[in-house]
Parts: C-alpha cells; sequence; structure tokens
C-alpha cells in the first residue's frame, strides 16, 4: 500500500511538472507576452550578428573558391 502510494505521489509529481512546461510555452506563445526577455535579440543586436557573420564566418568558410570565379558559379 505503501509502495502504491509513494508510485502514486511521484507520478503526480510528474505530472505536475508537465503541467507547468506546458503552461510556460503557452505563456511564451501567448497573445499578450511581450518579446523583451533576453531571449531575443534586439534589432542592432541582430544586425551586428549579421554583420559578424556575412563579414567573416561566410568568407572564412570559402576562402578557395572566392578568388576562383568558375568554380562559385557552381556552388551557387
Amino acid at each position: 500500500m505503501e509502495r502504491d502510494l509513494f508510485r502514486a505521489q511521484t507520478n503526480s509529481r510528474k505530472v505536475e511538472a508537465q503541467l507547468k512546461t506546458l503552461k510556460d510555452l503557452t505563456a511564451v506563445h501567448g497573445v499578450t507576452h511581450n518579446n523583451t526577455s533576453s531571449a531575443f535579440t534586439l534589432p542592432s543586436e541582430f544586425k551586428n550578428l549579421w554583420d559578424e557573420l556575412v563579414t567573416e564566418l561566410i568568407l572564412d568558410a570559402l576562402p578557395d573558391f572566392l578568388g576562383a570565379y568558375k568554380f562559385i558559379v557552381p556552388l551557387v
């Protein structure tokens, strides 16, 4: 009987945790939710990240193709 009670309590805690997670997810995607949390980047931060991606990371990924135009056309 005690084992069954313990299992029921454990199962209840798991269900409560899942319910809390679902509530949090619906709150994030709700209509009244503002996107002012740190999970969202500001437009200026996004622009800085985009500039870094374009100027540094993409150019570093394709150094062999940038000098030879006959290779870059099939790649594109």
